[in-house]
């Protein structure tokens, strides 16, 4: 079997991931690897991908990197570097037209903002927000819950991921799979693990919601976990 044999099967297998899960099934080397398909077409682009962000630290700081700086990584070339452009300017025209700062400052606006998102990006992922103490939103995070729990993303990515982006207040928004909107051990251990970790950078660990089956369960509200101590009540 060939090399485009091979390629094509991963390929094709990761655009059937994105249209089941959508981007926030993956992580961000895994959209960026996505991305350089198009311009790569008989090359693994993963390898690619992981040298872009540990090269610039983050896919939003790969979208807006020069040209010239991209094309400074193995494997980049001026096509790959036009359609990360591309997809630069895209989402700043995207960003410039949408709500941005959507007010998220009680538990029914947050819960419908989450059932939405939830409503187009299945599987089970975990959405941070990042929010003033008014409630408003400032910024979005979607990580791989398997990548979150497998510890592939532990603390030490969390807090780079925090303290890049000047997280205040963070809110974990989690899809689960079943009918039954009840947090899991899943869930405490992604608790315990975010609480651990923002606590010494400062940054407050707001609530963390469980969304399945268009319904939503507070943890906080429902005193199903201690953030203050990073423990679970019994």
């Amino acid at each position: 079997m060939g090399k485009g044999s091979i390629h094509s099967g991963h390929r094709d297998r990761m655009r059937s991931r994105f249209l089941t899960l959508g981007s926030g099934g993956f992580s961000e080397h895994e959209i960026l690897e996505l991305l350089l398909f198009y311009s790569i077409p008989r090359a693994n682009t993963n390898e690619t991908a992981h040298a872009l962000i540990e090269r610039f630290g983050s896919l939003e700081n790969v979208l807006a990197a020069a040209p010239e700086e991209l094309m400074t990584i193995k494997g980049i070339k001026s096509e790959s570097a036009f359609v990360i452009r591309l997809m630069h300017d895209l989402c700043k025209r995207y960003s410039a037209t949408s709500d941005v700062s959507a007010d998220l400052s009680d538990d029914e606006k947050l819960e419908g903002f989450l059932t939405e998102y939830f409503s187009e990006n299945h599987g089970n992922v975990c959405l941070l927000l990042d929010m003033t103490p008014r409630g408003e939103l400032r910024s979005t995070k979607c990580l791989p819950t398997s990548s979150l729990l497998s510890g592939e993303l532990g603390s030490r990515e969390i807090a780079e991921l925090v303290v890049r982006n000047g997280f205040v207040r963070v809110v974990i928004g989690q899809c689960i799979d079943g009918d039954k909107c009840i947090p899991d051990a899943s869930c405490y251990s992604l608790t315990r693990l975010f609480a651990e970790t923002l606590a010494p950078l400062g940054t407050e660990l707001h609530d963390h919601i469980i969304c399945c089956s268009g319904k939503c369960f507070s943890m906080r509200k429902n005193g199903s976990f201690s953030f203050g101590s990073g423990g679970n009540h019994e």
